[in-house]
């Protein structure tokens, strides 16, 4: 990040923004499914490079996601979270990950469901320690259970994702 805030005088704030999300935004997510559970200092630390490159530049966050399609990186973790759980349901994943979050079957279903593809969730299964539920991979399958029908219905994650970014409208 340093080495590329030496270059500043030579690039412009789009360049400089490529140039974050060629060298380093990658090192950022490439753990992301190992790392969605941490606790909220430890993923604040890999938030704030991102934060103090922007800050660097004299631009906010908000004008980084809007002009720049440069989001927070806690969104960017939640949206490739349920990019995976989207994996699963479509069946793309190792068998063994299909196990994990298999579909619930019909007679399981809440009434109130959104859609037809609902994720075990495992909430049953917790006993003890739920805060650490609510910071896994589990707790986001409530969030995918309740998004709706059109979107669960994308028969590619880079559909899904798209949708999920904004890039097209839902329903």
């Amino acid at each position: 990040m340093k080495a590329l805030l030496r270059t500043r005088p030579y690039y412009n704030d789009r360049d400089m923004i490529l140039q974050f999300k060629s060298h380093v935004l990658g090192l950022l997510e490439m753990h992301n499914g190992a790392i969605f559970h941490a606790v909220d200092s430890l993923l604040n630390t890999l938030n704030k490079v991102q934060t103090t490159y922007l800050q660097a530049l004299g631009i906010s966050e908000e004008v980084a996601f809007l002009s720049f399609n440069l989001a927070p990186l806690q969104l960017r973790r939640d949206i490739a979270i349920l990019g995976f759980l989207h994996r699963c349901t479509l069946g793309l994943v190792h068998p063994l990950i299909r196990r994990l979050f298999k579909h619930l079957p019909h007679n399981q279903m809440q009434t109130h469901q959104v859609h037809n593809r609902q994720i075990e969730s495992h909430w049953h299964r917790i006993s003890f320690l739920p805060e650490w539920y609510k910071r896994s991979i589990f707790a986001m399958c409530h969030v995918y259970n309740n998004l709706p029908q059109d979107l669960v219905d994308c028969g590619t994650v880079k559909e899904f994702q798209s949708w999920l970014w904004g890039v097209r409208k839902v329903g």
